[in-house]
C-alpha cells in the first residue's frame, strides 16, 4: 500500500515526456514487472492496479504498454458480478477497476483516445455477457 502511494505521489507530478524521460529506465521495467506478475488474490491485484495506475504516465514513452494495462484493468470485471459468494475483497477490486478506468479517462484522455474502440468493445462484451452489475454498467 505504501509503495502505490509513493509511486502515485511521485509520478502524478510527471505529466510530459520530458519529465518522465529521466526516470524511464526504472519506470518502464517496473511497469512491465507489475503487468506480468501473476496473482489470484483480490487484495494483491488491487495493490498491483494502484501501482499500475500510478505509472500510467509511462505510456507516453511506451505506447505499446497501453493495451496490456487496459487488459489488466479488465481482468477483475471479466468474472460474473452477481455471484452470491463474491467476497468483500472481490467487490472492492471490481469497484477499484471501474474507478481506475474513470480516473485514467479523466486524467489522460489523449492517451486513451487511440484505444477507444478497444474500450468500447470490451465494455460492450462485458455488458452483453451480463458480467457487469447495475452499478458498474452506469
Amino acid at each position: 500500500e505504501a509503495i502505490s502511494t509513493l509511486l502515485d505521489n511521485t509520478f502524478s507530478k510527471l505529466v510530459t515526456v520530458e519529465q518522465i524521460q529521466p526516470v524511464s529506465h526504472l519506470a518502464v521495467p517496473l511497469l512491465e514487472l507489475l503487468l506480468s506478475h501473476p496473482t489470484k488474490s483480490p487484495t494483491i491485484l488491487s495493490e498491483l492496479l494502484s501501482c499500475i495506475s500510478a505509472l500510467f504516465a509511462v505510456v507516453l514513452l511506451a505506447p505499446d504498454a497501453l493495451n496490456p494495462i487496459l487488459s489488466r484493468i479488465f481482468i477483475p470485471l471479466s468474472t460474473p458480478s452477481e455471484v452470491p459468494n463474491h467476497s468483500k475483497e472481490v467487490r472492492t477490486l471490481r469497484r477499484h477497476s471501474c474507478s481506475l478506468l474513470v480516473k485514467l479517462g479523466t486524467k489522460f484522455p489523449a492517451i486513451l483516445l487511440p484505444s477507444f474502440t478497444f474500450l468500447q468493445g470490451e465494455i460492450a462484451r462485458l455488458n452483453t455477457a451480463g458480467l457487469l452489475s447495475k452499478m458498474e454498467h452506469c
